[in-house]
């Protein structure tokens, strides 16, 4: 049986045993064709591969090489070589199943090493042996840049196993061989951290702490010597555990010393030509010693490759930024003209840091600070593309001079160079060298050899656009027998040039051409994505808005994605570039009738009514929002749980907000109070209040115009519960008020009875707690007796609190008491909050005991369904209650749970208090093992 080993030495094994692969180029044809073992390479892929300039009679030397492979796969094996290696129409294909190449086989137990059901023992062992089929580095001897490129890419893998296995191994309980192992590995490689935070955490395992704290301290050094900068925030965290001798049970990247690591970055271009000047330029901004962060601007006009300069930058030095890589697309330019907001894209990257929603503040100053306290001293990459101007980038900054940004926009952003320091590096055409090499290295340099005029006179056409290059390759690549002259010659038109783009581009050339050669479902597609102000389009919204069935439209997405009209950014969602949209705007100005328009975007909007509703359904069951009648769910997709739903509304939201806004502006009233109901699931879960609001403010203005009164009555309701969460009490006041008026006079008891309800939470976080008690009141009088169980229960429990705080106590006790009798036994949630406020009623009347009894109970019932900030909550007051009972140690464990919890939800404000509350209880000992996990 024959296989390639490219983990080391690349060598050729049968059955065993291992045969010299040859000379330094044949080996690299050989790893070449292995990369990809049982797929075609063509014959120019594998010249880029083999030579980073190809030289004159490269295509004859790699048949040659060829050649010399088969005849030694044919003296090693006879019966296989010729079905092994074979020639496939443009090109070679190695013939062997993945795992007959090292590197299939290391890939595939990667992948099994990642099933959820393995268990730590059985993950290390599926690691370990992937880590043996190393045998050095991998291509070795080999040069140029495809070889350095894949050496480095498996090198990153293969570090990041050695730490998986670690961890895996360490948990388990051995931490020996994790120590013999790691210490080699961070011998070859001492700069990388994941593997010194982990040799750290396996030696202070281990019992030899004392030289875990010497092996941070060479990092160290070696970090400020060698590259000026200082370890990375795990690193350090897990150094000040040490130092503070306690156990580290997560694993470096896990757990709640975990800082997450977002990997933002899109996809790298599979081709990238020229741009090396460009390329320095932006190493130099990154490598300069400065103390503020430092700014890149790459400016340039529309389709000049800005963004794919920036990515593949990006791709190239994410080592340098082991602390993650944020991006975000800002849409500064968008033809839709709704830039992404800078608040919006914060939201974005705090989500992406780990914050959870409800941790997010409403203000967008402390959002701001939130930010920038994340990636302060963290060696992050900050990728802000499209810009539109100064203002939209500024906010996104971060503080630290840890951190890079780079900046694409089509302005030059005066104010970021003369407020931040930042560099701006404009971007040119391509020289026709460059355009050149893009279009051969697009479709084959033997197309290009072939008609060498005709590839000019595309060249020529382009203008240098980097954009109409793609654009015109990807016309000739899917028309493989397609004269390169006729393609030249359609682009040759210029009656057809784009005149609202740049003078000399050629890009309306390239794209009438490329649109002419469309079918016509194709072209009335890119006509029809061109209306609605998408940010993006998913599958099943585009087959809504084309009337299509799915699969067609799945296939017809794939078609103008292999002609560069779109761009597939994402599984399964689709972008456009703001200058094809422009374009495609102008053809669906011409094709499409006023009334076609009209039903493909009533369409569009329907789908994002329908859908929203069946995935906030889907989150909570069976919420019914009185006034608003439920939509057409024939177009709804099928969410099979809660998770499928919330992933729908998160990689939509930006779409449901824009849908809202259509549907405003074309008078459809009831999609736009529908999208408000059935998005608060998703603004709930994702901190989004101010996009919540702005939804209802559309919702509220939509009814008054239909004249629409419960619709109306609702909306306002709802406004005052979104503006209140945003931290706007006073005006949520005001709309709830004007909702109760409302409904007063419609005489409608039970839209009554909700709006005190509503009311009074409102008023009892403001901190009126005597007419949050009144409205409370009011609102079970006019629920009824018969009111459902739960509902009652849980407004005589806010009854109980709200008497608490007015000191009234045994009213207070009356109602809990009755609350916690009819609550749902299996409803942990509300069993806990009652609980917890019986808690608070005894701390208040001076009986400690019990209140201690009472806030142990509500930590289990919180810890049980993952509530930790309510469970800190209770820790809080747990500790208060321990403390007056003069047991101060177990106050303060409790306290120190609660600021673990606080600063993991980097809740700051609760988080400082109980640092201050610690440090003025001086007596007792930080070292007490008790802890406030149960009956006590």
């Amino acid at each position: 049986m024959i296989g390639v080993r490219l983990l080391g030495p690349v060598e050729i094994d049968v059955d065993g045993r291992t045969i010299d692969a040859g000379p330094p180029q044949r080996r690299l044809v050989l790893a070449a064709l292995a990369a990809h073992p049982g797929r075609p390479v063509t014959v120019e892929t594998l010249i880029d591969r083999v030579w980073d300039t190809a030289p004159d009679g490269a295509r004859r030397t790699l048949h040659v090489q060829v050649a010399h492979i088969r005849r030694m796969l044919r003296q090693a094996d006879p019966a296989q070589a010729d079905d092994v290696l074979r020639r496939r129409s443009g090109g070679y294909v190695l013939d062997l199943a993945p795992d007959h190449v090292d590197t299939g086989r290391w890939h595939q137990l990667l992948n099994r090493s990642r099933e959820p059901d393995r268990t730590d023992a059985d993950r290390g062992r599926v690691l370990g042996e992937a880590l043996e089929l190393w045998r050095g580095e991998p291509l070795a001897g080999l040069s140029g840049e495809w070889a350095a490129r894949t050496r480095e890419a498996l090198r990153q893998q293969y570090l990041q196993s050695v730490v998986d296995w670690a961890d895996a191994v360490l948990r388990s309980g051995v931490p020996g061989p994790v120590v013999t192992r790691l210490t080699e590995v961070a011998g070859e490689y001492p700069l990388a951290e994941p593997v010194a935070a982990m040799l750290v955490r396996a030696l202070h395992a281990a019992g030899r702490s004392a030289e875990a704290l010497v092996h941070y301290e060479a990092v160290r050094r070696r970090l400020s010597e060698e590259l000026g900068t200082d370890p990375g925030l795990e690193l350090r965290e897990l150094h000040r555990t040490v130092l503070r001798g306690e156990p580290v049970t997560a694993a470096v990247g896990t757990g709640r010393l975990d800082r997450p690591v977002p990997m933002q970055l899109p996809a790298d271009l599979p081709v990238f030509v020229g741009r090396q000047e460009e390329l320095a330029a932006l190493e130099m901004t990154a490598a300069a010693e400065r103390g503020a962060v430092a700014i890149s601007v790459v400016t340039g006009p529309g389709g000049i490759g800005k963004t794919s300069l920036a990515l593949h930058w990006a791709h190239r030095n994410r080592a340098r930024f082991p602390d993650g890589q944020l991006f975000v697309n800002l849409r500064g330019f968008d033809p839709s003209g709704q830039p992404v907001t800078p608040q919006t894209a914060m939201r974005g990257f705090l989500d992406a840091l780990g914050i959870p929603a409800a941790s997010i503040p409403a203000d967008a100053d402390a959002r701001t600070g939130l930010y920038r306290s994340l990636t302060n001293d963290r060696r992050m990459l900050v990728v802000l593309d499209n810009a539109r101007d100064t203002e939209q980038v500024t906010a996104l900054l971060p503080g630290s001079g840890s951190c890079v940004v780079v900046v694409t926009s089509r302005h030059t952003l005066t104010g970021l160079v003369t407020g931040h320091g930042a560099r701006v590096l404009p971007l040119d055409v391509l020289t026709d060298a460059q355009s050149r090499r893009l279009l051969a290295v697009r479709i084959g340099p033997d197309r290009v050899t072939a008609e060498p005029a005709a590839a000019d006179g595309m060249v020529s056409a382009c203008g240098g656009l980097p954009l109409a290059v793609a654009i015109a390759a990807a016309r000739a690549e899917i028309n493989p027998r397609l004269a390169l002259a006729v393609v030249a010659t359609e682009l040759a038109d210029t009656t057809t040039r784009l005149t609202t783009l740049d003078e000399g581009t050629g890009l309306r050339a390239v794209l009438s051409s490329s649109y002419d050669a469309l079918s016509d479902a194709e072209a009335r597609l890119l006509a029809l994505l061109s209306l609605v102000p998408a940010a993006d389009f998913g599958l099943a919204a585009s087959a809504a808005l084309a009337d299509f069935p799915v699969p067609r439209l799945a296939a017809l997405l794939r078609s103008l994605e292999r002609q560069s009209l779109l761009k597939q950014h994402t599984a399964g969602r689709w972008q456009m570039h703001d200058l094809i949209h422009l374009y495609a705007t102008e053809q669906a100005d011409r094709r499409l009738t006023g009334p076609e328009r009209r039903e493909a975007l009533r369409r569009w909007v329907g789908f994002f009514v329908a859908a929203a509703y069946a995935a906030g359904h889907q989150i909570v069951p069976n919420r019914l929002v009185p006034g608003f009648d439920p939509p057409d769910l024939a177009v709804a997709p099928a969410f099979t749980d809660e998770k499928a739903a919330l992933t729908w509304l998160v990689a939509e939201q930006t779409n449901l907000i824009a849908a809202q806004q259509l549907a405003a502006a074309e008078g459809w009233h009831p999609a736009v109070w529908r999208l408000a109901a059935d998005t608060v699931p998703l603004h709930k879960r994702r901190g989004t209040a101010e996009d919540e609001v702005a939804m209802w403010r559309a919702a509220l203005e939509a009814a008054r115009i239909a004249g629409h009164r419960p619709a109306h009555m609702t909306a306002q309701r709802l406004l005052g519960v979104a503006l209140a969460w945003a931290g706007q009490h006073d005006l949520a006041i005001e709309h709830i008020q004007r909702a109760l008026a409302a409904a007063e006079y419609a005489g409608d008891v039970p839209a009554q009875a909700r709006t005190h309800r509503v009311l009074q939470y409102v008023l009892g976080e403001h901190g009126d707690a005597a007419a949050a008690a009144e409205h409370t009141r009011r609102a079970i009088e006019l629920f009824g007796p018969d009111e459902s169980s739960p509902r009652r229960a849980d407004l005589l429990n806010d009854l109980g609190g709200h008497l608490t705080r007015l000191g009234r106590y045994e009213e207070a006790r009356e109602h809990l008491q009755s609350a916690l009798a009819l609550a749902r036994p299996d409803d942990a949630y509300s069993r806990a909050t009652m609980i917890d406020n019986l808690a608070r009623l005894e701390q208040a009347t001076g009986r400690y005991e019990a209140a201690t009894g009472l806030y142990r109970q509500a930590v289990d019932l919180y810890r049980s369904v993952g509530h930790d900030l309510f469970e800190a909550q209770s820790l809080e007051g747990l500790g208060e209650a321990l403390l007056a009972l003069d047991r101060t140690e177990e106050a303060r464990t409790c306290w120190g749970q609660a600021l673990d919890l606080y600063r993991l939800y980097h809740r700051l404000v609760e988080a400082a208090e109980i640092s201050r509350r610690l440090d003025t209880v001086t007596a007792g000992t930080m070292a007490s093992t008790t802890r406030c996990d149960g009956p006590g």
